[in-house]
């Protein structure tokens, strides 16, 4: 019986551990427009980005979304249009630009400017 009340503090303890350590070193970010507008919110993991960032127009729609790994760009980065439309749609792989294909103002796609 002491045994498994040993083993039960441990976990209680580990959890309560990961879950401090976790808020320290994964923070919330916010930047703003000098005139006092949200410009972005990322978040970071050991002083590098991670996660999702959110880039703002000064007008308040969303002007790019980008997703870090470690402080790399991984995946797909989307740069929209003031109107919500997709402009350039971005795909790195470990930070390195893979894809990248160009939109015009009604969604449809005008350039793949290349695919590696």
């Amino acid at each position: 019986m002491k045994q498994y009340f040993i083993i039960g503090i441990v976990l209680v303890i580990s959890v309560l551990l990961y879950l401090f350590c976790k808020r320290i070193l994964y923070k919330k970010k916010i930047e703003m427009y000098p005139s006092g507008e949200v410009h972005r919110i990322f978040y970071t993991r050991f002083n590098k980005k991670h996660g999702v960032e959110n880039v703002f127009y000064k007008t308040g729609e969303l002007n790019k979304k980008k997703k870090w790994n470690k402080g790399l760009l991984q995946g797909k980065t989307i740069t929209y249009f003031k109107n919500g439309e997709k402009y350039v749609i971005e795909k790195y792989e470990k930070g390195i630009l893979v894809q990248c294909d160009i939109h015009d103002l009604d969604g449809n796609k005008i350039n793949k400017l290349f695919d590696r």
